[in-house]
């Protein structure tokens, strides 16, 4: 998707030539005995590109400049000498061995300001993907995440950190986007123009949620790299190149990523699927040998058959599916969790569907003795299952819960929050309230938490993962510096931040945000201000 900002031309020079050959040399697999063929059902006579697979192959998202929509700008852009509408995230879903109908995501994912280079999880409930809406500097753009509750996305959030630090400072137009299945690897393909040379940029994501600033994968050249997708391994990458030598202008290849900056052995896949025209696009669902990729804005399919050439796969993965509903009643969401008994690491988690029940996690093949944990927001007892991971375990297997209600749920664990003291700037403690746990302070027009806040908000954290059940509620605020409408999106920023801290352990949150309407002291000193530039977070246990 093109960006709507300029650079000078002698920063586009010095970042495009960050982008030297490389010494690696590609091998190209012998010809497929295979015919892709159109997937007529999903395409429209404009592009329909930049696909994205669940693991377990039910859900199909790409980018379609069909329009069609109330917010839809029918002359955007272009696309083969004819007028095409802003960008949409569509979907389709597979039924009994065929797709359905697409349908696009609504607002508040899909606007008139051009969606595109839609990645869905592993289990089918966020989306994230690329705008560049008009605040996307401001608002942690642009790239965003929304989350599936029922039949409704919701909330976007911009993932922010690195990623809006990156944009801001290059202004690079994108062309693919992809976050790996274990949600802590992004890859990126952007440079200074959309019709010129593309690199590929990878971002990792810490332990608190923070994506780095994206670095160049050394997969990178001189010429054209585009369209990423992360296989269900989260390390092998596919990626569309004209630089690497193949049959015509973008080629299909496959690499793995290696850590850093380091990509493995790299491949061409060779014909049929690589030809005189652009193509790209591609992802794999592996457990079906079903390949689907791009050809001059087309989607196309194959079945590779039992014959497969494993050098085109991902690494061996196991992907688990299943429900989980009330007994005797519906579909509950939930939150799964896959831990290794032995060190009681987390392989893997999942959220199931209020509405279907439907959830799937997918991780490497790992040996040993394994529990998924079900927890749920309130009300119900969590339940666990055992599952053995071995050499003979199907890539695709199938566990379902029922929870009863009428099994009482344990005694609640109250929780103990300390204050961490530090020097300034700090977190301060709370003013005497039942519910408050932890007021964090932030620096004058900024919305980035600082260590103290960190620390404050992880005894929360911890509180609240120990309680059977919790309310998290975050209420941003401002000093009265500034426009009042400033100062509103302000405090919405900082409260997001706040939020997407406690989301990265696992935690969700109710948001409010008050802006300069609610000092915690009078705004009439400096040191006053300091004390309302702050998030207060209100954790509710029974």
């Amino acid at each position: 998707m093109r960006t709507p900002f300029y650079i000078s031309a002698i920063l586009c020079f010095c970042l495009y030539n960050l982008s030297a050959q490389n010494p690696k040399n590609a091998t190209t697999l012998p010809d497929w005995k295979i015919k892709p063929s159109e997937l007529k059902v999903l395409n429209s006579p404009n592009r329909d590109i930049n696909l994205s697979i669940t693991p377990n192959g039910r859900y199909l998202y790409f980018m379609s400049g069909r329009g069609l929509q109330p917010w839809s700008q029918t002359h955007y852009t272009t696309f083969r000498g004819r007028p095409e509408a802003d960008g949409d995230v569509w979907f389709a879903e597979k039924k009994n061995g065929e797709w359905g109908q697409p349908q696009c995501l609504q607002t508040p994912v899909n606007t008139g300001m051009g969606e595109d280079e839609p990645n869905i999880s592993a289990d089918g409930q966020t989306v994230y993907f690329q705008s560049w809406r008009s605040d996307w500097a401001y608002s942690g753009g642009p790239y965003y995440r929304a989350e599936l509750h029922g039949d409704r996305w919701e909330n976007p959030r911009g993932l922010g950190s690195g990623i809006n630090r990156f944009f801001q400072s290059t202004g690079f137009a994108t062309d693919g986007m992809s976050i790996a299945p274990n949600g802590r690897i992004m890859v990126i393909a952007c440079g200074p123009q959309y019709d010129g040379p593309m690199d590929i940029f990878i971002s990792r994501r810490d332990e608190d949620g923070f994506w780095s600033v994206p670095e160049r994968l050394d997969v990178s050249t001189r010429q054209d790299e585009r369209s990423v997708f992360i296989g269900a391994d989260s390390k092998t990458l596919y990626f569309a190149s004209n630089g690497w030598g193949g049959f015509g202008k973008l080629d299909i290849f496959k690499t793995t990523l290696e850590g850093g900056a380091s990509t493995g052995e790299l491949i061409n896949i060779g014909k049929p699927f690589n030809t005189p025209d652009e193509d790209y696009g591609f992802v794999l669902d592996a457990p079906r040998n079903d390949l689907y990729f791009v050809r001059e804005g087309d989607i196309y399919y194959a079945n590779l058959g039992d014959n497969v050439d494993a050098r085109i796969k991902p690494q061996p993965v196991v992907i688990i599916n299943g429900l989980v509903r009330e007994k005797g009643k519906g579909f509950l969401e939930s939150n799964l969790f896959l831990l290794h008994n032995e060190s009681d690491e987390i392989f893997s988690k999942a959220r199931s569907n209020a509405l279907s029940g439907e959830y799937s996690m997918s991780f490497p093949r790992y040996p040993g003795e394994f529990t998924i944990r079900v927890n749920f927001a309130e009300g119900y007892p969590s339940i666990e299952k055992k599952v053995t991971i071995d050499d003979k375990t199907p890539e695709v297997i199938e566990i379902s819960f029922e929870v009863d209600p009428a099994i009482p749920v344990a005694e609640p664990i109250k929780p103990v929050v300390t204050v961490a003291k530090t020097p300034e700037p700090k977190t301060e403690a709370p003013t005497p309230s039942q519910n408050t746990a932890a007021r964090v302070l932030f620096a004058f027009d900024q919305a980035v938490l600082n260590e103290a806040a960190r620390q404050e908000l992880a005894a929360v954290a911890e509180a609240a993962k120990k309680a059977n059940r919790y309310t998290l509620t975050i209420i941003g605020h401002t000093d009265d510096a500034g426009a009042a409408e400033y100062n509103q999106q302000l405090s919405e920023r900082r409260a997001k931040a706040v939020a997407d801290y406690f989301a990265a352990q696992g935690l969700t949150a109710k948001i409010a945000a008050k802006g300069e309407l609610v000092p915690a002291v009078t705004n009439d000193s400096e040191g006053n201000k300091a004390k309302n530039r702050r998030v207060e977070v209100v954790l509710e246990v029974e």
